[in-house]
C-alpha cells in the first residue's frame, strides 16, 4: 500500500458522489436560468442549456480522477459501485500513523548511530591529548626536581577542565547505554502493532 502524493476527495458512497453532483447542476442551472432572463437571451436558451450540460458533465468527469468512494479510487469501481469492501478510515489512519512513528524512530536511532561514536572519539581524543600535555608538563617537573623522594612522593593532580571532560564523556556513554536498547524496544513494538492492526484491516 502506497501512500498517495496528493490526497483525493473521499466521500462515504456513489449515492453522495450523486448527490453532490445533483445538488451542484441544480444550483448552477439556476444561475444559467436567471442569467438568461436578465440579459434577455431566450432565443439562445436552448444552445446555452446544451453548452452547460456539456460543461458539467465535463466538469464531473475530471473530478472523478479525483475522488475516492469508501476507501476506494472512483475508477475501480463498477458501473454501478457495488463491488466495494468495508473500509475503515480510521483504521487506515492509524496504521499511517504507526507507520510514520516507526520511521521516525529508524531516522532517531540511525542519527544516534552515526553522531554519537564521532563525538565521543572528539571528546575522548581531546582528552588523550590534554593527558599528554599533562604528562608532559609531570615529566619537565620531574626531570626539575633533584630529591628522589620528593619526586617519589608529589604528585601533579589532573586539571579541573580535564576531570570535567572525562565526566561528561562517561556521562555519554552511559546515556548511550540505556538509550539504544530503549529506542530498539520502542521500535520493535510499534512494528508489532503496525502488523497486528494490519491482519485486522485484511
Amino acid at each position: 500500500m502506497e501512500r498517495e502524493e496528493l490526497p483525493r476527495v473521499s466521500v462515504g458512497s456513489v449515492a453522495d458522489w450523486q448527490r453532490v453532483q445533483n445538488n451542484y447542476s441544480a444550483r448552477a442551472l439556476n444561475a444559467i436560468h436567471a442569467a438568461i432572463d436578465a440579459d434577455d437571451l431566450a432565443e439562445d436558451r436552448d444552445a446555452i442549456l446544451a453548452h452547460f450540460t456539456h460543461f458539467m458533465d465535463s466538469t464531473f468527469s475530471m473530478a472523478q480522477g479525483n475522488l475516492r468512494v469508501n476507501g476506494h479510487h472512483f475508477e475501480t469501481l463498477d458501473s454501478v459501485g457495488q463491488d466495494m469492501e468495508a473500509f475503515d478510515e480510521a483504521l487506515d489512519r492509524r496504521i499511517w500513523s504507526l507507520a510514520d512513528t516507526r520511521l521516525q524512530w529508524h531516522k532517531r536511532m540511525g542519527k544516534t548511530r552515526r553522531e554519537a561514536p564521532k563525538e565521543i572519539q572528539s571528546r575522548l581524543s581531546d582528552l588523550f591529548n590534554k593527558g599528554q600535555v599533562q604528562d608532559h608538563e609531570i615529566s619537565e617537573i620531574n626531570n626539575a626536581m633533584s630529591d628522589d623522594d620528593e619526586l617519589a612522593n608529589d604528585s601533579v593532580p589532573l586539571s579541573l577542565e580535564a576531570i570535567e571532560e572525562f565526566q561528561m564523556t562517561t556521562a555519554i556513554t552511559e546515556e548511550l547505554d540505556q538509550n539504544v536498547p530503549s529506542q530498539q524496544g520502542r521500535v520493535q513494538r510499534v512494528e508489532e502493532a503496525t502488523s497486528q492492526l494490519k491482519s485486522l484491516k485484511y
